[in-house]
């Protein structure tokens, strides 16, 4: 090899080694372990933010109708214009709470998405809870959406064949047959007043891997 050309690949490996094999790390030399990181967690006090207690007399604190409960982990977001929403959903009473921080949020009466009871399985727009909003500009708000289509009810579809459970009801144990189960996304485009889907089934992100079976008992 020529040596002119010797020299500038012996330093190239030498500075490859020592970019990449420090000294501590070198065979043979003493290595000085990572510190672990400390990790402190601060918890409040407990604040009661919605308080369902229905009453059928009217007289309930917050709860706007008697299926107005949440059902899913609660998530919050805020929007363009500072404030702050709160979301914790069911599939009947799809609402929101509002407020200027999480701790002032009032519940609001007027539904953001509807539960549409569709009989059409490959539609998948059955039950419909608003799970996870999430936004960039505060003004359009996405949504994913768990959507379970109930094979049982409602018992009118049921009837007329719209849709089908072949279950005996002696096996109809909760959580029941015939539900089958999959995810959408929804969107706002006025800061989460109300939340639509695009044209179906385009609205569906993903499935189960097994298909519904009306005669299967269990879901």
């Amino acid at each position: 090899m020529n040596p002119k050309l010797l020299i500038p690949l012996v330093t190239a490996v030498g500075v490859f080694f020592i970019a990449f094999f420090p000294a501590n790390q070198v065979v043979g030399a003493t290595l000085t372990p990572t510190p672990t990181p400390a990790l402190t967690m601060e918890f409040g006090k407990v604040e009661t933010v919605y308080d369902y207690d229905w009453s059928p007399d009217g007289n309930s604190k917050q709860s706007c109708d008697e299926l107005d409960h949440p059902d899913i982990v609660a998530k919050a977001l805020i929007d363009a214009d500072g404030n702050v929403q709160l979301y914790a959903t069911s599939s009947v009473s799809n609402r929101k709470s509002m407020g200027d921080n999480l701790s002032d949020v009032v519940h609001q009466c007027p539904r953001i998405f509807a539960n549409h009871d569709n009989p059409n399985l490959r539609m998948y727009d059955d039950n419909n809870w608003l799970m996870s909003p999430y936004t960039l500009d505060g003004k359009t708000i996405y949504g994913l959406v768990h959507m379970e289509y109930h094979g049982w009810e409602p018992a009118s579809q049921l009837r007329t064949g719209q849709r089908a459970c072949n279950v005996p009801s002696t096996l109809m144990l909760h959580p029941p047959a015939c539900w089958w189960n999959a995810i959408n996304l929804a969107k706002s485009t006025d800061k989460g007043d109300s939340f639509v889907y695009a044209t179906l089934p385009d609205q569906n992100v993903a499935n189960t891997s097994v298909d519904y079976d009306p005669n299967y008992p269990y879901n």
